[in-house]
């Protein structure tokens, strides 16, 4: 997937911007750490690459999303709506920040789809009632199967071991 991204970005004559964590803002990689650190969560050796798209109409193109989403993450590589875009949405930390979020999850862990989106708003502070469509259903979902006090519990019991295997269990702690 990641391959085919990347072609299909660099085949256009002009292309938007591509950033990596440490190009972004001090305080987005601030508030990032913060999350990180607070939930022990590690950061992948592996560099992520940010792309941003010249426009809106790029960023459909090539993700396939609406522009109610701000950002996707898929192999390695975030792609996102025109930072100023975000901006006046009032939106480029939170998404930036779910993106990375989905970077360091990926990488470390084999989480549910619902787990993995519920567990990223919970930690941004998003309401169920800000919401609509599949990120409602997974957050709703997460609230309801996981004790905020055994969300560590979950997230080590499936977490990628160091030879590439999984500790993966079946069982939601409650």
């Amino acid at each position: 997937m990641v391959v085919l991204l990347l072609i299909l970005l660099l085949s256009v004559n002009e292309f938007g911007a591509f950033y990596t964590l440490k190009d972004l803002p001090e305080d987005l990689r601030h508030s990032f750490y913060k999350i990180c650190a607070k939930w022990n969560l590690r950061i992948p050796e592996k560099d992520v690459v940010i792309y941003e798209a010249r426009s809106l109409e790029e960023f459909h193109d090539i993700t396939g999303q609406t522009y109610r989403m701000g950002g996707l993450y898929s192999d390695g590589v975030i792609i996102v709506q025109p930072f100023l875009v975000l901006k006046r949405k009032g939106l480029f930390e939170r998404i930036i920040i779910h993106e990375l979020l989905h970077w360091v999850l990926q990488e470390n862990y084999e989480l549910p789809k619902w787990f993995e989106e519920g567990f990223i708003m919970t930690v941004l502070e998003i309401r169920p009632q800000d919401l609509d469509g599949l990120h409602r259903f997974y957050l709703e979902k997460f609230l309801k199967e996981v004790k905020y006090e055994d969300i560590r519990l979950y997230l080590d019991s499936h977490r990628i071991s160091s030879d590439g295997g999984s500790n993966k269990s079946s069982d939601v702690p409650r």
